[in-house]
């Protein structure tokens, strides 16, 4: 018997994917986003498109008659917003206590949680799911934390079988309408927008490997346990690059320049961005929390419990930089 499957979020990057990968395995899929006006996300796939807002708890009721498991990835993913109170951190708690209450109205037996290695402790390299995050200096990383720690309160109290996902930065394909800041950052490596190397590490997966990592997490994951998705070894900026101009002769690679002078950097554009009201070329969090990062990842646990095997960081990053060049603007 087939599972009713409701993915939330299905427009975005991961929710896409994800959405592609239960089809091909056969699954009966619904998918909610906020206009159902924009088809071209699902142009040749056969699931049931319906209108959903995770800040409308109506219409998530209405969109989860008859669900047995959801996949939540509907959240607010940017780092900057003029009020991030407002925009960024109430948005994704609210969204997720409206999920899970709707899902106890409705009867859903299981959800699938999608959080982030930004709710992790940084501290402890490598990573493990084990470890909470407790520098709230990014609203996003604050977001993520309050809203995974919330996914968990309700689940234990509504008893609703839950399993959390963290993915790490998330690159690939099927990536329609604006892109997200990590690809973002690619495709101006790409572009030759940068006039310096930031010099920032990050962890790189590619968003099919999340995918299949979520629905592995579904079948064969433990209810009330966290899984790492994404790779053991961190990438620089430096070797994303090397990577693009291997690729793409007529890039550019400029030069790296200090933690300081990017700090100074970071710290105009955000001054700046005050007086503008623009979003800041680079935020002083980010060079703080991404310049010359350990980011290694433990992901024995999603390795032996999941099967997670992921691309390399490497092939992960030239398939990308392949699908934003096909892409266009």
């Amino acid at each position: 018997m087939l599972t009713k499957i409701l993915v939330t979020g299905a427009n975005g990057h991961l929710g896409n994917n994800l959405i592609r990968s239960l089809l091909k395995n056969g699954n009966k899929v619904r998918a909610s986003v906020r206009d159902t006006k924009n088809m071209k996300p699902f142009d040749e796939l056969k699931c049931e498109l319906v209108y959903a807002d995770i800040l409308d708890f109506d219409s998530l009721v209405e969109a989860l008659d008859g669900i047995e498991t959801v996949y939540h990835t509907a959240a607010v993913f940017k780092h900057w917003a003029a009020n991030p109170i407002k925009e960024i951190i109430n948005p994704n708690a609210e969204g997720t206590n409206n999920l899970f209450n709707a899902a106890k109205i409705c009867g859903v037996n299981k959800i699938i949680y999608t959080s982030s290695i930004v709710a992790l402790d940084y501290n402890k390299p490598p990573l493990s799911p084990d470890t909470w995050n407790s520098n709230y200096i990014n609203p996003y990383n604050q977001s993520k934390t309050e809203s995974e720690k919330t996914a968990w309160k309700l689940a234990e109290e509504l008893d609703i079988e839950t399993i959390a996902v963290l993915p790490s930065a998330i690159i690939g394909g099927h990536s329609y309408g604006h892109l997200t800041p990590t690809m973002i950052m690619l495709k101006s490596i790409m572009e030759n927008q940068m006039t310096f190397d930031i010099n920032f590490t990050l962890n790189y997966i590619d968003v099919e490997d999340v995918a299949a990592g979520m629905i592995a997490a579904a079948i064969k994951g433990k209810p009330g346990q966290r899984y790492i998705l994404g790779n053991k070894k961190p990438i620089n900026t430096c070797k994303l690059f090397e990577i693009a101009k291997d690729l793409f002769p007529e890039v550019k690679t400029p030069p790296v320049i200090s933690k300081e002078q990017l700090m100074q950097f970071a710290i105009n554009s955000y001054e700046q961005s005050k007086r503008t009201g623009g979003a800041p070329a680079l935020l002083p969090y980010l060079v703080e929390s991404s310049y010359e990062a350990d980011v290694r990842l433990d992901i024995s646990k999603s390795e032996q419990e999941l099967g997670f095997n992921p691309l390399s960081p490497e092939e992960a990053i030239r398939n990308a930089f392949v699908y934003l060049k096909n892409r266009g603007t």
